[in-house]
């Protein structure tokens, strides 16, 4: 479990680590000399949305899907967003 500290930080009782990482970028960053190391690029930079900040949230939805098939997790598997990073229900 974690240990909420301040306003916004966490002290986790077990030190947290990276098991897998995704990227989703827009046009320009494809486009760019990194290219070829993105796992999505999305044709225009709001990936279909009205907005910038509704972009971004699906930004980070695609990227945390796309780690987690990495692994073979599915979203379901976890309780909450904030739990999709820290630990899986068995």
């Amino acid at each position: 479990m974690s240990e909420v500290k301040g306003k916004q930080s966490l002290r986790f009782a077990k030190t947290p680590f990276i098991l897998n990482s995704a990227s989703v970028v827009g046009k320009k960053e494809g486009e760019g000399p990194l290219g070829e190391y993105f796992d999505v690029i999305g044709n225009d930079d709001k990936f279909g949305c009205e907005s910038w900040e509704e972009a971004e949230s699906t930004l980070q939805k695609e990227a945390a899907t796309l780690a987690l098939g990495k692994r073979k997790w599915k979203r379901e598997c976890f309780r909450s967003a904030h739990e999709m990073f820290i630990h899986p229900v068995s």
